[in-house]
């Protein structure tokens, strides 16, 4: 594991060996026993032999955030969309899920909603503690790695967690202005994450967010131009 090349490779230097990560491999555990050899059908085995993989594997850096859908759900209601088979099925276990839960099944009450009205602020101090004790963490658990933190739940993931697909979609479909409303406030309330992320002494910031999926882009790219970019921007332009 080399924290200098996932560095480089940040800093967009040329290296002598391509610097490496992968992205939930670690959960594949016939994968993890064949590399590592660790039985990963007991359970009590995965955590360590997920660490195991990664060093086999010669990672540079881990992907790692700290705001999630959960700091939404703890000020107001989100979607709950269900979930796919993606893992495999061991010992019973399967991460398919079928219930599922609309927050705003009426896209015209959604078209009227007040993001950082509804789901409020955290503290500075609050986040700023949360974003520095998880890259400690993650420096702790991964102690030869480029470590991070950052912010999942940007402009698309995060009005995807609130609406859902059927709701989002309606709503772009219904008024794309009054849409275009309730995402500024939706990354008016983001702005709090990344003003505390300022605030802290971790070296690398990352932003996740499903701006497409597997067909492309699902709206009109002059609509992220305008919309969600902007945003990117000024929050990039403060880190």
């Amino acid at each position: 594991m080399s924290y200098e090349l996932g560095r480089a490779a940040l800093d967009m230097e040329m290296t002598d060996t391509v610097p490496r990560t992968e992205y939930s491999v670690e959960n594949h555990w016939e994968l993890i026993k064949k590399v590592t050899g660790i039985d990963t059908t007991v359970t009590e085995n995965r955590p360590e032999a997920s660490k195991a993989f990664r060093k086999a594997w010669d990672y540079s850096f881990v992907w790692n955030v700290r705001i999630g859908s959960e700091l939404i759900k703890a000020k107001g209601p989100v979607t709950d969309m269900g979930h796919a088979v993606y893992q495999e099925n061991t010992a019973g276990s399967s991460d398919y899920d079928d219930h599922v839960t609309v927050a705003y099944p009426d896209p015209e009450a959604a078209l009227n909603l007040d993001i950082p009205k509804v789901y409020g602020e955290y503290s500075q101090t609050e986040l700023i503690s949360l974003f520095e004790r998880h890259y400690a963490d993650s420096c702790q658990q991964f102690p030869d790695v480029l470590n991070m933190s950052g912010v999942y739940v940007n402009p698309v993931s995060g009005i995807l967690e609130i609406f859902g697909w059927d709701t989002f979609l309606l709503m772009m479909g219904m008024d794309i202005k009054r849409f275009n409303k309730v995402m500024e406030g939706y990354c008016e309330w983001l702005d709090q994450f990344y003003r505390a992320f300022t605030k802290t002494d971790i070296p690398v910031f990352m932003c996740h967010d499903d701006i497409c999926w597997t067909s492309g882009p699902f709206a009109d790219p002059e609509w992220y131009r305008a919309v969600v970019f902007p945003h990117y921007k000024k929050w990039f332009d403060m880190l």
